[in-house]
């Protein structure tokens, strides 16, 4: 499985700091579990948590580069 651009930064972002990942998980109501499943491109965040985690990253994960590459077959979740 290739990820999108945006797990890679997201897996990047979440590795700069500790706690970024749990702090994540509580403001998007999330399992740390789903964030790690994000991180890894096994699942994608809904739209509007992938809004939230634009905001709150500074831009360093982009919102609309949640597709995985070359197929865009994972489930969406949370």
């Amino acid at each position: 499985m290739t990820k999108s651009s945006s797990a890679a930064a997201l897996d990047a972002w979440c590795e700069g700091e500790r706690g970024r990942a749990a702090e994540l998980a509580r403001l998007l109501d999330v399992t740390p579990t789903t964030v790690h499943n994000w991180r890894r491109g096994a699942i994608v965040p809904t739209v509007d948590k992938r809004a939230v985690i634009e905001t709150h990253t500074g831009g360093a994960v982009g919102a609309a580069a949640w597709v995985n590459l070359p197929s865009d077959d994972v489930a969406e979740a949370s």
